[in-house]
């Protein structure tokens, strides 16, 4: 299901990481590998596979909830043949996704900063 305003939203706090973001199409072919209910039960076989046609390092899945005030997620990142979960609590739309991608943000920096035996400098 696409939401302009939530897809928008995403984009834009991917791009104020840094963070290069691909949104599934969702098209026939998605929607006959997984569904609702499969990304809902954050089953990480049927979201590897229905993403394995993107020939990308890392995946992250996440349930977005609209409620009265405020917005609240869950969040997995598939990376490294090991899953981080987290979630946000109960923000607006823009503050929850900044807070999201920072989760991204956060262990990927961890696991691409260079240590001191990694240092280019002697």
């Amino acid at each position: 299901m696409h939401i302009p305003k939530v897809e928008k939203a995403i984009q834009d706090a991917a791009m104020a990481k840094g963070i290069p973001l691909l949104l599934p199409l969702m098209d026939l072919e998605e929607k006959q590998a997984i569904s609702v209910i499969d990304i809902l039960a954050a089953k990480p076989d049927k979201i590897l596979e229905a993403s394995s046609r993107y020939d990308v390092a890392t995946i992250l899945s996440g349930k977005l909830v609209k409620k009265r005030t405020c917005w609240s997620s869950e969040w997995a990142l598939h990376f490294n043949n090991k899953i981080e979960r987290w979630t946000v609590s109960c923000t607006d739309l823009k503050t929850n996704l900044n807070n999201a991608l920072q989760g991204v943000y956060e262990y990927l920096s961890v696991f691409y900063a260079l240590r001191n035996e990694d240092s280019i400098i002697p």
